[in-house]
């Protein structure tokens, strides 16, 4: 009597894929039909090929990804060639284009425009100095559908041993083009708790030796910046620590100001 003959594996192992295939198919398309037929049953179907509807909705998050940033490009600033005689300025500053609303887009390439001339703010720097330079260059810390925050970071140099640093920046609100103040992003009250936590970056990033600080308060008018995570405060030489120091910025994480946002100002999403 002669043995059987045994089975092949890889006859098997096919065999069994190609059932499962089968059956996971015959589920799919089974679940399919009954969700065409019986899952939108609630809503008027206008369009039911699957290709339409995701080319649709494709479109859709398209539309949000351009609402939700503001289109920026460099604009350059010079007011003679290098090496001409006279104070020699070079100031870089973004500029917002392809809003549809033209006249809020004017409106805020007027007030970015305006804080990256900020240092000008009381003189005539080419008519009162006979030589030297001005240059700044700006960082976009934040671009949202809310808001856009720009700081700007300039030097100043009229001859002698130093140049002069400095910082300014702007905060405008997308929806009115408007600019908006440190003051407007807390209840009030918020003041003696921002100081607190101002000194206490400065001394825990050990800022120019992070102790002693001619700050006296907080007034809601300061140069600020905000990121994702963070409220930048700036301070110009001579404002916050010694001379010395030059420019200085607190940096404070947003989850220590949650308690003390305005829940209808321009950080008012955090407060929920």
């Amino acid at each position: 009597m002669s043995n059987p003959t045994p089975p092949n594996n890889s006859n098997v192992k096919g065999a069994i894929i190609a059932a499962l295939i089968t059956a996971f198919a015959s589920f799919a398309a089974v679940f399919l039909i009954f969700y065409l037929n019986n899952g939108t049953s609630n809503a008027t179907r206008v369009n039911t090929d699957p290709s339409e509807e995701i080319s649709q909705l494709r479109e859709e998050l398209e539309e949000v990804e351009r609402q939700q940033k503001l289109k920026i490009r460099e604009k350059i600033f010079k007011n003679q060639d290098n090496g001409d005689d006279g104070v020699y300025i070079e100031i870089s500053y973004p500029e917002v284009y392809g809003m549809s609303d033209a006249e809020k887009q004017r409106k805020i390439n007027y007030h970015i425009r305006l804080s990256a001339f900020a240092f000008e703010e009381g003189q005539n720097i080419e008519e009162d100095y006979d030589s030297g330079s001005v240059q700044s260059a700006y960082e976009v810390k934040e671009n949202n559908d809310e808001y856009i925050s720009i700081l700007f970071r300039y030097s100043l140099y009229f001859g002698g041993p130093y140049v002069h640093y400095g910082q300014s920046s702007v905060n405008i609100n997308i929806a009115s083009g408007e600019p908006f103040q440190l003051k407007d992003l807390f209840r009030h009250g918020y003041k003696d708790e921002l100081f607190k936590l101002i000194k206490e970056s400065f001394r825990d990033r050990n800022v120019c030796g992070g102790g002693w600080t001619s700050l006296k308060g907080v007034n809601g008018n300061e140069d600020f910046t905000i990121s994702r995570v963070n409220i930048e405060i700036h301070y110009d030489r001579n404002e916050a620590l010694a001379g010395n120091c030059g420019a200085v910025t607190a940096i404070i994480p947003l989850r220590k100001l949650e308690h003390l946002i305005n829940p209808n100002g321009p950080l008012g999403y955090l407060s929920y």
